[in-house]
């Protein structure tokens, strides 16, 4: 196998593994709610801690990914994510909750700028989206397989589920370690003399992207925090069958993101944008109706489809704003602001749907992802010639 697909397998991987454990709580935050009395703001703050400190490692995982080897700081990372979750089968209330899920969050949060950055610097611009695509795919197997995991489950509450699925990341944190290839093991070629590769790669239209891709985490999170829940109360399912009905949306990422990003190199980064966009929002909206099965499951398809194919394309596009000694700096930029944004969207989601209801709440979320037009608008369309 070529090195760069190895590192493609390698990174893909840890990708599925680190967005698996952003899906563990929404399928059972109801048995969490009703175990520790909790109402959906608060529920939503508990979520919101693992996103927050995810956020906050972002940036100096990224400045620090262009100076060291990237796999003392891939492996390690995958392993504190595994402990955080196991020690979140321990808490007894909700600030051992808001804790445990803090220190899992910090182990996620290596992920992003150094696997990013890594196939970034790997792959050629006419091949980037494509490799990025697949990665992205990878992502989507995370979410769309622990929701059905974890409704299978269900009969066992929450503790003993989340405990079986935060296994693996300590067996996959090992063979990372032992098996990564020489591109993982030694830092970027050229960075080490860079004083300042994160003031070299910002420009305007890495900040527009910044804030498309911030709006349209805000609708993301925001929804998918709470699907599972709107499931359960407004339809009235098991949470069993909720968590299988809600893998619909990721299980649309196994393709949507592959073909999102091989469109964005034929046809454009910027015209796939402003579909997907157009997707994100309109479904948002429509997903906040109590309706028929087969309309909701359509929704879902076009929700999650969206939401999958979108950051693969705009990765795509930031990894061709970025010059290569600046890759890790500029995703940490990328990924500290987007998470935050992510990081938030539950909290508020949650207040929102106690407050006015689903369909208020939802109604928010798509309109929030409808305002990146005009900043994807001003966002530069062309590619760069840049490796």
């Amino acid at each position: 196998m070529q090195s760069r697909y190895k590192i493609l397998v390698i990174c893909s991987t840890l990708h599925a593994m680190n967005h698996s454990y952003w899906n563990l709580l929404p399928p059972i935050i109801p048995l969490i709610m009703n175990e520790f009395g909790l109402g959906y703001g608060v529920a939503g703050l508990v979520m919101s801690s693992f996103y927050l400190t995810y956020a906050f490692f972002q940036l100096p995982v990224g400045v620090f990914s262009d100076r060291i080897a990237r796999r003392l700081i891939i492996a390690p990372g995958a392993a504190i994510a595994a402990l955080g979750l196991g020690l979140t089968t321990l808490a007894r209330d909700i600030w051992q909750l808001v804790t445990f899920q803090g220190v899992s969050g910090i182990g996620g949060g290596t992920y992003h700028p150094t696997g990013l950055s890594l196939i970034g610097d790997t792959f050629p611009p006419h091949e980037r989206g494509r490799a990025i695509g697949i990665h992205g795919a990878a992502a989507s197997i995370g979410f769309f397989v622990t929701p059905l995991i974890l409704g299978a489950l269900s009969g066992y509450g929450w503790r003993t589920p989340l405990l079986l699925v935060s296994l693996p990341g300590f067996l996959l944190a090992l063979l990372v370690w032992r098996y990564s290839p020489t591109e993982i093991r030694s830092p970027t070629s050229g960075v080490r003399g860079q004083k300042k590769p994160m003031m070299e790669g910002m420009n305007r239209h890495v900040i527009f992207t910044v804030i498309v891709r911030s709006l349209f985490g805000l609708a993301d999170r925001g929804i998918h925090s709470f699907l599972p829940a709107f499931l359960y109360a407004t339809y009235g399912f098991e949470v069993g069958f909720a968590s299988l009905i809600f893998s619909i949306s990721p299980g649309a990422g196994l393709i949507s993101g592959p073909i999102g990003g091989l469109a964005s190199d034929k046809v454009g980064r910027k015209k796939v944008i402003f579909l997907l966009l157009a997707a994100i929002s309109l479904s948002a909206v429509g997903l906040g109706f109590k309706t028929s099965i087969p309309v909701l499951v359509a929704l879902l398809l076009v929700f999650g489809g969206a939401i999958n194919a979108f950051v693969p394309v705009t990765d795509a596009l930031t990894a061709d704003l970025l010059p290569q000694g600046a890759r890790g700096s500029g995703f940490g930029v990328l990924y500290t602001v987007v998470i935050l944004a992510q990081a938030i969207a539950p909290a508020v989601a949650g207040f929102l749907v106690e407050a006015f209801g689903f369909q208020a709440g939802f109604l928010v979320m798509g309109v929030t992802a409808a305002f990146g037009f005009p900043f994807a608008a001003l966002t530069r369309s062309k590619q760069t010639s840049q490796s």
